[in-house]
């Protein structure tokens, strides 16, 4: 008898399977890890039926062709590609139905930088340190730790799942400026930020950077005038614990974003923590595009997430 799941026929340049990542081993040097547009990921399992935490996959850039060998709903969600299903255009921000031998396919990505994919019920893997969720960097979660390849197999629960459903334009997150124009990234300033020099607290909020090649999962580079003062930032710093969004101020006055496989401590500066909202929104920008910092208070960060996440509960899909 033939297994119920995906072939993969073509993985793309990087596309990792999720969950919502692993919490509880930063003492053994294991990262969260997880989806780094956390909304579209969510969005995904909702609309194929699944609880939050469902495994799915995280493709960056496209280019991925899969081929069902059994009966599933699918649904996809996060940056705009041309979806085909058996060579039909399909739509992002909807669920599918599939049967055997029907192929999916999600070219290049023409507006932003990650669309996800889930399955009804989710796809079938060993947990490792309590989630699947795959960090390269760390070789843990997914498949040994690695990015889809060629004629990898991804095993799910034959069966449909919910009703199709499609989540209208006015619902869905939207990424302002990821094709052009300059980003505006919240910052929540840390307890190091006031004894940061005077100079580079105003630079670092008063000009903007762009986003260099030298960006990964585990966090992006800035390019752009060195702040000012950068000099007479301590480089004796005790080594603490991090989270996703942390803004790191390093030698070279080029300000370091961490991004969802940060490395679970760091020595450098730090200036604060981009909020999760603008954190997803960065996960779709691509190398050359401008962000600006702008300051935050805690109370107002902690208001705007509640905010979003309370209009994503109460955001109703529609029938396809």
């Amino acid at each position: 008898m033939s297994l119920s799941g995906f072939m993969v026929s073509k993985a793309g340049p990087l596309t990792l399977i999720q969950d919502l990542g692993r919490t509880g081993h930063f003492r053994q040097g294991l990262t969260v890890g997880g989806p780094a547009d956390r909304l579209s990921f969510l969005w995904a399992n909702r609309l194929c039926g699944n609880r939050a935490n469902t495994t799915a996959l995280e493709i960056t850039l496209g280019g991925v062709i899969l081929e069902a060998t059994d009966c599933c709903q699918i649904a996809l969600a996060g940056g705009e590609a041309p979806i085909l299903i058996n060579g039909q255009p399909a739509r992002n921000w909807c669920s599918h139905p599939l049967g055997p031998g029907d192929r999916v396919e999600i070219q290049a990505i023409a507006q932003g930088l990650r669309i996800y994919l889930a399955v009804h019920g989710g796809f079938q893997l060993a947990k490792s340190f309590n989630s699947t969720a795959t960090v390269v960097r760390e070789q843990v979660g997914g498949l040994s730790g690695e990015p889809l390849k060629r004629g990898d197999f991804l095993a799910f629960i034959p069966g449909r799942g919910e009703p199709d459903f499609y989540l209208p334009p006015a619902g869905r997150p939207h990424y302002v400026n990821t094709t052009g124009g300059l980003t505006l990234l919240r910052l929540v300033p840390g307890w190091q930020y006031q004894a940061l020099p005077r100079t580079l607290r105003r630079d670092l909020f008063s000009r903007a950077f762009s986003l260099s090649r030298e960006g990964d999962r585990m966090g992006i580079r800035l390019e752009g005038s060195p702040l000012t003062g950068r000099e007479h930032v301590t480089g004796n710093l005790i080594s603490e614990g991090i989270v996703a969004g942390t803004v790191q101020i390093p030698p070279s006055g080029l300000p370091i974003i961490m991004m969802q496989d940060h490395q679970t401590i760091g020595g450098y500066a730090k200036a604060g923590t981009v909020i999760a909202p603008d954190l997803w929104k960065l996960a779709h920008l691509r190398p050359g595009r401008e962000i600006r910092f702008a300051p935050l208070s805690s109370p107002r960060a902690r208001a705007i997430s509640r905010a979003l996440m309370g209009d994503y509960e109460a955001t109703l899909p529609i029938r396809a």
